[in-house]
């Protein structure tokens, strides 16, 4: 689930939905639909994005697609207008290799996609012709096997200037957008797993795995060594994604494979401050309403949202 003030997006199998406060509209897209993300608006800006990017997973062909939510409600003269304009209509697709693991948005005209090959592209589509998407520039084997095959690069995170990945083959990755190489890579950092990451600071970044912790990482210690390890106590399962408070960077919030949500002081030691069961399956996503911090929202294998 992705949430605007005025609208929101839901992915249900192949169907991207358009949600408003009064009808809700579907379109089927003919694919498996892995990751979605609104376009952010510009800083001071009172009107809300109406274009959002979807990614494909498991195809034979996998794509990112460009989508619009429909016109401004002012334009429109009837509510039949309404509800046929208020539809995705999709924009533009262009090709992908590997399934799409995470997509995020570095400012208001590029944005990164993950790939389950090990890659990340950097895209970009100019507000004033949507239809045009282009590769600004793509870093090939930025997570891989010790057999040197590609394995998944499992999330991005965008913070500042920096760009940061993770893999399944427990490789931390910190990118610049104008650097072909990264500029600081902790290979093999984790024995598990890595499922989320997260920059904290200017030279922090976080990191949840398979194996329930929640990691810290100082790009600036020369041991490429975490510096601070937390643990979410329970029987099996793992900690699938995270994300941060905008505006206090040391609340996080992560969601687990056993549904149960859990918020971080990451001033503190050791072990969350909250823990909620939130769904009867597996949470795959979680975010914190931007205007509105106190709401958090998830969505789970269990369909629910």
């Amino acid at each position: 689930l992705v949430c605007l003030p005025l609208s929101q997006v839901k992915i249900c199998g192949g169907n991207i939905m358009s949600e408003n406060s009064s009808e809700a509209n579907a379109k089927f897209t003919g694919h498996k639909v892995s990751k979605v993300k609104w376009r952010p608006v510009r800083r001071g800006s009172l009107v809300p994005s109406n274009t959002f990017v979807s990614g494909s997973w498991d195809e034979s062909e996998n794509t990112v697609c460009v989508w619009s939510s429909g016109q401004a409600r002012d334009r429109l003269e009837t509510e039949d207008d309404f509800s046929s304009s208020n539809q995705p209509q999709l924009l533009t697709t262009v090709q992908h290799d590997g399934d799409v693991t995470d997509i995020q948005y570095f400012d208001e005209e590029r944005f990164l996609v993950a790939s389950s090959q090990g890659s990340v592209s950097l895209l970009a589509h100019s507000q004033h012709d949507q239809k045009a998407v282009q590769c600004v520039h793509r870093w090939d084997g930025l997570h891989h096997y010790q057999s040197q095959a590609p394995c998944p690069c499992t999330s991005i995170a965008v913070g500042m200037d920096t760009v940061a990945t993770v893999g399944e083959d427990g490789t931390i990755n910190a990118l610049r957008i104008n650097r072909s190489q990264p500029m600081w890579t902790a290979e093999n950092a984790d024995s598990c797993s890595l499922n989320a990451v997260l920059v904290l600071r200017v030279s922090e970044l976080l990191t949840v795995n398979s194996g329930r912790h929640l990691k810290v990482w100082d790009m600036r210690s020369p041991g490429k060594k975490h510096s601070k390890l937390m643990l979410l106590s329970g029987e099996g399962g793992s900690l699938n994604c995270a994300a941060k408070h905008p505006t206090q960077n040391h609340v996080v919030a992560c969601g687990d494979s056993n549904g149960v949500l859990s918020v971080w002081d990451m001033r503190q030691e050791r072990y969350p401050v909250t823990l909620m069961e939130a769904h009867h399956d597996s949470v795959w996503d979680v975010c914190f309403h931007p205007q509105k911090p106190n709401h958090i929202f998830t969505c789970s294998q269990d369909g629910s949202a």
